[in-house]
Parts: C-alpha cells; structure tokens; sequence
C-alpha cells in the first residue's frame, strides 16, 4: 500500500518538522504545493518530500491539480495544512490505521493547540508545544476565523483514491461506487462533510485519530501570519486576537510522543 500527503506551504517554519513526522508515520511521499515561499524555508526537508514549484494559485485548485498528478501512483492520500499532525493517543502508526481500515474516507476532526503566550517561535515544534483547549469548554474570539469550536469543528480528511476523482481543498469529491466515509472517533459511518459535530473530551479520549492543529505557536509566529496577507482568513485580524486565543488548559503530548517513539526506534 503506497500513501501520499499533500500539503501547502507559504513559509511554514516546521515543514521539515512536519515531513519528518508524517514519514515516521508510515506516509511514503509528501509533496510540499509552494506558494512562493523564500528558498530557506527548504532546507534540511527529507529526500521524500517533494517540492512542487509549478502549480497555478490562481484558481484555488492547487490541491487538486497536484491530486490528480499523482492519483494512479498512491493508494491512499491524506490532505492538510503544514501546522496540522494526525496521531494517536495509542501511538498506533497513519500507516497501521490505514491498512486496518476497511471505509474509503475517513474524516478526522481538529484538536487545537496552544502555546500558552510564549514570545519566540521553538527551535522544535512539536516537543515544545504540549497544551491544547480543553473542548468541553466554549472558546469564543472575533471574527470567523477565531470562532467558538464547540457545536462543531473542522476535520480532515485521509481517503482512498480508487474511490475519489477529485479533491475539494482537504475533503474528496466526485465520489465512485458509493464509498464508505466514517469518522475516526469511534469509526461510524458519517456523512461526508468539512465539520465534525460536537467533539468533547471524551471523543477526544476514545479517537482512533485526531488531527492536532498547531495554528499558532507564539507571538512571533501570530505576527509573521498577520504580515501574510494572502491568508485571507488573517487579513481583518490584529495582534491581539491571535494572542487572546490561545487556551492551554490541558496537557496533550500525543504527538510529541509518537514523534519520540519512532525516532528512537528504526523508523527515521
């Protein structure tokens, strides 16, 4: 079984960070879609990382145009963001979840990190940053982009590519066959969609995976999104909301762990 990850990246500080954990997770390639990043932000990314300069960011289908170049050569295809790592609290592998499944999507809902006010971005990601939202509590900020994640919050997706044409952003379409999407909780079937509906502490304790976001890691990293206009999501926001949102309340260390775990072991 051969899996893909494809991601996109604009100056993402940890995409070497976050190639090396995918690929101890069992994923075989990842192609970085690159948004005019500056060259520096490349160095050191693993040999099975592959850098795709030539995608057309215009349209808004960059994921998809990479999806369909590599459709027949993967099995398996898994869509996020560079600040977004999918574990599991039983250190059980991508890969090993993977082969064990027997749906053709599998939709996993956010877990949301936090950097507790901490100044300066961490030489490391993941082994610095351990705290994340208690989500049986409400969260409100301004604007959408800061809203509250307790009636529902988003997910992405892993998906088997005999069973999609396309994909739209993170979440596959044009489905064939009528493919069996569940969510990754309790691995019930779900209906496709971008949202998981009410995801608490107790889901979260039980999930097979969960993908925990790192959205923003300290106030050097909020200002450096702020001054990143083609984040539209940013583009009306100040300082002062990335910094009040921001809620470390528990301590998670999933994927600190399974980074651990597999660097010590033969994997990397």
């Amino acid at each position: 079984m051969k899996i893909a990850c494809i991601t996109r990246c604009l100056n993402e500080p940890y995409i070497s960070e976050f190639c090396e954990y995918y690929l101890s997770q069992g994923v075989d390639h990842i192609f970085v879609v690159d948004d005019c990043s500056h060259p520096d932000t490349y160095l050191g990314l693993h040999q099975d990382a592959i850098v795709v300069r030539d995608l057309d960011f215009r349209n808004g289908l960059e994921l998809d145009d990479q999806y369909q170049r590599i459709r027949h050569a993967f099995d398996w295809v898994i869509v996020v963001d560079a600040d977004e790592f999918i574990g599991s609290r039983d250190q059980t592998t991508i890969r090993d979840y993977i082969e064990a499944c027997q749906a053709d999507c599998v939709m996993i809902p956010w877990v949301m990190m936090a950097f507790g006010g901490r100044l300066k971005n961490p030489p490391r990601l993941i082994e610095s940053t351990t705290w994340r939202w208690n989500h049986d509590l409400h969260h409100r900020g301004r604007g959408y982009k800061f809203r509250d994640r307790f009636d529902r919050i988003e997910v992405k997706c892993a998906f088997r590519t005999q069973k999609w044409l396309h994909t739209d952003k993170h979440t596959p379409s044009a489905p064939i066959d009528n493919p069996l999407v569940i969510e990754s909780i309790d691995g019930k079937p779900y209906a496709l969609s971008i949202f998981y509906t009410r995801l608490g502490e107790d889901e979260i304790t039980r999930s097979g995976l969960c993908c925990y976001h790192y959205r923003v890691v300290s106030i050097e990293h909020a200002r450096e999104k702020l001054r990143n206009n083609s984040l539209s999501g940013y583009k009306h926001a100040c300082e002062r909301d990335l910094i009040k949102w921001d809620f470390p309340e528990i301590q998670d260390q999933t994927i600190a762990k399974a980074m651990k775990y597999r660097s010590n072991g033969t994997v990397l």
